[in-house]
């Protein structure tokens, strides 16, 4: 389709060529409905060149490339659509690529099931992006993106991975149950995430290296099945008003000339250390409660060096409040530190 409003309803689409269906065109409106678009030699549907359309209640399922490619400028509207089981991709937006994708399952693809890269900017909201052998949402190449009240879930990989200065936003997303970390951020990734939901993920919650920086406010990463935060390999980032609970093994880990600053977070009832600093790992911690924890409420050893300011170390942690050893450093300013005695062995 290179112009004009063709509308398409209720039909069956397969190619062993070319895309099965491509838009392309400033002029380009089609209007797809209610069709199963499937086992195509390349991908699914192509719009390209501005292309523009709307695309509803389609199945779109099992194609040797992505089930979706959206670049060149193009903005089509994909409502409700099933894409599911691709032998590479989901949907791959790259080249400047936007696209309003709403109320969509993406499940079971090879590759990434959401892909954005090139400058790209899509408006993702209410979709499932769930049970892919790859990330669930991968951005790449300084891709970008408004991802809003999506359920990212049980991924081999991570459920959202960026890289290469991409700096897309989540806002209101559950991403849990991955079979590796929830997020990762690394090699000079960015990311904005507000209100996010992150629990239930096989590694850490999140996972930021490489001169990662991502911006997380408001967020819960709980009930995880290893480290809550890791921050590592010179990876940076700003975390506001977390809450970090209940994670199996340490709350908050920072090593080898990991640099985060976090404020105002929670950091209780872990299963080991609420936050410790190792490795020549550095970083700033204000104004944090951090409580419960099995073990120490901070635990600073071989080489690591934070700066602590106005935090409370509280509520019973079996171990030592603040435990600095091992050649251990740091500074500690205007914190309250009420803990019950470390009890020895008889």
């Amino acid at each position: 389709m290179s112009q004009g409003r063709l509308v398409l309803e209720d039909c069956d689409i397969t190619s062993e060529t070319g895309a099965c269906i491509a838009i392309e065109g400033r002029e380009t409106h089609p209007i797809i409905r209610r069709c199963a678009i499937h086992d195509g030699n390349d991908c699914g549907i192509y719009i390209g060149d501005h292309g523009q359309g709307l695309i509803e209640n389609c199945r779109i399922d099992n194609h040797t490339r992505a089930c979706i490619v959206i670049c060149k400028q193009a903005d089509p509207l994909i409502r409700r659509c099933e894409i599911v089981d691709g032998k590479e991709g989901g949907i791959y937006i790259f080249e400047q690529g936007r696209g309003t994708i709403e109320g969509c399952t993406i499940s079971g693809h090879t590759q990434a099931g959401l892909a954005i890269g090139s400058g790209s900017h899509p408006t993702v909201r209410q979709c499932q992006i769930h049970s892919g052998k790859a990330a669930g949402v991968y951005a790449w190449r300084g891709g970008l993106g408004h991802i809003e009240d999506c359920a990212i879930f049980d991924n081999a990989m991570a459920g959202v991975l960026i890289v290469e200065e991409s700096n897309p936003t989540l806002l209101q997303c559950q991403i849990r149950n991955g079979q590796q970390s929830g997020i990762s951020v690394l090699d000079h990734g960015i990311g904005l995430f507000e209100g996010c939901l992150i629990f239930g993920n096989a590694t850490a919650g999140i996972n930021i290296s490489q001169g990662g920086n991502p911006i997380l406010r408001q967020c819960r990463i709980y009930d995880g099945n290893n480290v809550g935060i890791h921050v590592y390999e010179h990876g940076a980032g700003m975390l506001e008003d977390c809450d970090i609970v209940g994670n199996a093994s340490t709350g908050v880990r920072i090593r080898q000339g990991g640099n985060p600053t976090l404020r105002r977070c929670q950091i209780h009832n872990g299963k080991q250390d609420g936050i410790v600093v190792t490795e020549e790992g550095a970083g700033f911690i204000e104004d944090c409660d951090i409580a419960g924890n099995l073990l120490s409420g901070i635990d600073i050893n071989r080489a690591g060096n934070p700066t602590i300011r106005q935090c409370r170390i509280h509520d019973h942690n079996e171990h030592h409040g603040l435990f600095v050893h091992t050649q251990g450093e740091g500074l500690i300013e205007e914190c309250t530190i009420m803990v019950t005695p470390w009890q020895t062995s008889p």
